[in-house]
């Protein structure tokens, strides 16, 4: 059993990522909703998840930040990024800069259908 926590601004779109999982998968035990990153962060102390599914630009704080506050803070929880296609390539090039940066092999960015998915592993 696992905890996922759901990091995204507009509504509709985070009870859909909700609905989807909870209907697909049947190991996991909770799934928690922030609508910004400094709320993600929040969550992510207090509950702990083991799968972050963040977006990137929200208000107050945007996903990658929220993601690079995390790694500081020592969270080694799997994230991934989920993006529109209207964004793609700002979040391209956004994530294979902070990717090339940090040398960090186990950053990965797939290309699916409409959606941009990074996962940092």
């Amino acid at each position: 059993m696992f905890d996922i926590l759901i990091v995204e601004d507009e509504i509709t779109a985070a009870e859909g990522i909700r609905n989807e999982i909870s209907g697909r998968l049947g190991k996991v035990r909770n799934i928690f909703v922030a609508r910004n990153g400094q709320a993600g962060l929040q969550m992510a102390k207090e509950h702990h998840p083991d799968i972050i599914l963040t977006d990137v630009r929200m208000p107050i704080m945007d996903g990658l930040s929220m993601i690079r506050q995390l790694r500081e803070w020592g969270f080694t929880t799997r994230v991934i990024v989920i993006s529109g296609y209207s964004e793609f390539e700002y979040h391209c090039i956004r994530m294979y800069f902070d990717a090339r940066v940090r040398h960090d092999s186990r950053t990965q960015l797939c290309c699916c259908g409409d959606a941009a998915i990074w996962s940092d592993q």
